[in-house]
């Protein structure tokens, strides 16, 4: 059997039929950047050993603007669990997919876990940077520095830390004790981790939204995803 990568959507079905073709250019983009074709999965297709039936090698998980629980019911989310906890591919979790992975990696039940808070209230004065999303809450909204505070091989070529786009309004504010904190910023301390054991990585910032809408002038989000396909040996 072939084999590939694949992009797998955490979203409603609906604003995955919006946003078709975002998600279209994030395939090409992991495409070109792991040498490999891309499958473009819904995940609620995703059980486990079913990425290994198709000869997937790693996934990436996309982000999502719906919180967890208004995408679907704990229950509804038990069966990914279990891909999660158990699958040998490498897995790369970006934004929502990046505190998706750190709720699905705990051992608290999916309908506390799954709920993830807001970095924080907007202070005094403070302007709000899109008013039509949560309002009244700070967000990390455009190109951020990120700064690494543990050397990893993800982060070669940029050892101090990348300019990247950023897109939130929640964060992990604590990761289970099989992740380690690799990067942060001064508003959001858990800005990525990876798995003390397992292939397993998480961002919290958008490295293919850097690629895509800044690359010729950030071109850190492109470096950040073609490191994490040579550290799992793609």
């Amino acid at each position: 059997m072939g084999k590939f990568v694949a992009f797998v959507c955490i979203e409603t079905q609906e604003k995955m039929e919006a946003n078709g073709i975002y998600y279209f250019q994030v395939k090409h983009l992991l495409e070109k950047t792991s040498g490999l074709p891309c499958l473009l999965l819904d995940w609620r297709w995703v059980r486990p050993g079913f990425l290994e039936e198709l000869g997937v090698r790693a996934a990436v998980l996309s982000g999502t603007g719906t919180d967890f629980l208004d995408i679907a019911p704990p229950e509804r989310w038990e069966e990914f669990r279990r891909f999660v906890q158990g699958t040998e591919i490498s897995l790369l979790g970006i934004c929502g997919g990046h505190q998706l992975l750190a709720a699905l990696l705990g051992p608290k039940p999916l309908s506390e876990t799954l709920q993830i808070p807001p970095m924080r209230k907007l202070r005094p004065g403070e302007p709000d940077l899109e008013p039509s999303y949560h309002p009244g809450f700070f967000k990390e909204k455009g190109m951020f520095w990120v700064e690494v505070v543990r050397d990893d091989p993800i982060f070669r070529g940029l050892e101090k830390g990348l300019y990247v786009a950023e897109s939130h309004y929640c964060e992990v504010k604590e990761l289970p004790k099989e992740l380690k904190l690799l990067a942060s910023t001064p508003d959001c301390r858990v800005q990525a981790f990876r798995h003390r054991t397992r292939p397993i990585y998480g961002c919290q910032f958008h490295p293919e939204s850097t690629e895509l809408r800044y690359g010729g002038h950030y071109p850190d989000g492109r470096k950040f995803l073609e490191n994490f396909f040579r550290v799992v040996g793609i």
